[in-house]
């Protein structure tokens, strides 16, 4: 499996994803709940829009290895920039820097995303108003 993984890794840094796909599904055929190749096959999956199948390969990856750091940075990928959900993607990326062993180069581009993620969500908060308000019309107090 080790080698199935490292092969499926090298083929989805050279963006070979169908290879990739298949190398990882033959780890998972030996190890149906190895956290690397159920993280990579939720990346692949969602990145070819397939957003809830990834989200449960990476659910799967995540209750077998719970703080999984690659699992939990992919999921909050998955939720920051496929689903919209800002919230749940910060929440993940939180506890993976407060779990997570990583450099301080992992953790410097963590904090950057989790920044985004809060800038994303207050423009959300704020396009509905200025749509509103662009129209002539000013929202009622809450």
């Amino acid at each position: 499996p080790d080698s199935l993984l490292r092969l499926g890794r090298e083929a989805y840094q050279r963006q070979q994803y169908d290879q990739a796909i298949i190398a990882f599904k033959k780890v998972l055929a030996l190890d149906p709940s190895q956290p690397d190749a159920l993280s990579f096959m939720g990346l692949l999956m969602a990145q070819t829009g397939h957003l809830d199948l990834g989200l449960s390969y990476v659910e799967r990856a995540l209750a077998a290895q719970p703080q999984n750091p690659l699992a939990l940075e992919i999921k909050g990928s998955i939720l920051h920039k496929g689903k919209g959900d800002h919230e749940g993607a910060i929440r993940v990326w939180e506890e993976l820097l407060q779990h997570g062993r990583l450099s301080q180069e992992q953790v410097a581009v963590i904090s950057q995303w989790i920044v985004e993620a809060r800038a994303a969500m207050q423009k959300e908060a704020l396009t509905p108003a200025l749509s509103l308000s662009g129209r002539g019309r000013v929202p009622s107090p809450p």
